[in-house]
């Protein structure tokens, strides 16, 4: 992945993945730190993007499960 993809991403829809977080996790710090896992696993799955569905659902994609993986976390924390 180049800068200019990884870029025009980020400034295509850094907003709405990062709304879709908020709502998702309820937290606004929460949302933030969880954007820069989504993004770190953006620049290493770029590669393997096969265009089967649209970029934005890609990546909602990517936020959704980030998401669930801090909920795992956090549930074996608390046992």
């Amino acid at each position: 992945m180049n800068d200019s993809v990884f870029h025009r991403l980020y400034d295509q829809y850094h907003q709405d993945v990062f709304q879709f977080l908020v709502y998702l996790v309820k937290d606004r710090h929460v949302a933030e730190d969880l954007m820069h896992e989504v993004y770190v696993k953006v620049l290493r799955a770029y590669d393997r993007f096969q265009g089967k569905s649209s970029e934005k659902t890609w990546l909602f994609s990517i936020a959704k499960n980030v998401a669930i993986d801090h909920f795992r976390k956090n549930a074996v924390r608390k046992k």
